[in-house]
């Protein structure tokens, strides 16, 4: 129980150390990767406490990059080639990764973690359709400031915000029609109601908006 709490501590006091040696989007990918790891060395020797910090370490991994990682300078601004795409890419394979952990240790699980892989899988989905969404948003923004003059701006004002939302609906049917396909391919019914409620969410979000 020593060794199991001091290495606890150690994991502790390293999670608190990463902001203090690193910045930006750094300290996320640094604590996704962290948590994962931790997530697996708990699952290992069969240790709850471990994978109680693991969950924890992910949960701000979580919060960070909807408030933190989401900003971006949209002067400097290039589509699917900024700093931001990358470190919620390599977060969500941490969940994904962290949900598959999970799912192969189902035997040697708390009873409250029986439910742990879907909860982490759920978050992976709406972290990619965040980041689908905020990846198109920049797009027509930045594009918008580089209009040359402030008249042709609030000419194009309006029809970009059409092409914005319409984009945003088109990329959340298809990423629906992904995970259904998915999840037809590998019987997960985890994944064929996360897609049937993106598209219904979509199927909304196209008739009143």
């Amino acid at each position: 129980q020593v060794a199991l709490y001091s290495l606890a501590i150690a994991l502790i006091f390293l999670t608190i150390a990463i902001p203090l040696q690193l910045d930006g989007s750094w300290i996320t990918v640094t604590w996704a990767a962290q948590g994962s790891v931790m997530i697996w060395l708990g699952l290992f020797i069969r240790n709850w406490r471990l994978r109680v910090l693991g969950l924890a370490v992910l949960g701000i991994v979580a919060f960070r990059l909807i408030i933190f990682d989401t900003q971006i300078d949209l002067n400097n601004y290039r589509f699917l080639m900024n700093s931001r795409l990358p470190t919620f890419v390599f977060a969500i394979s941490a969940f994904y990764a962290s949900a598959l952990f999970y799912r192969r240790r189902q035997g040697n699980l708390e009873t409250w973690e029986l439910n742990i892989s879907l909860v982490l899988a759920g978050v992976a989905n709406l972290l990619t359709v965040w980041l689908i969404s905020i990846e198109s948003i920049s797009y027509f923004d930045s594009r918008a400031i580089d209009l040359s003059f402030q008249q042709q701006a609030m000419d194009w004002e309006t029809d970009m915000v059409s092409d914005k939302i319409f984009v945003i609906t088109a990329l959340w049917a298809i990423y629906s029609f992904g995970l259904l396909g998915v999840a037809l391919a590998k019987s997960s019914r985890m994944l064929r109601w996360a897609g049937i409620g993106l598209l219904s969410v979509t199927a909304i979000k196209f008739i009143i908006i």
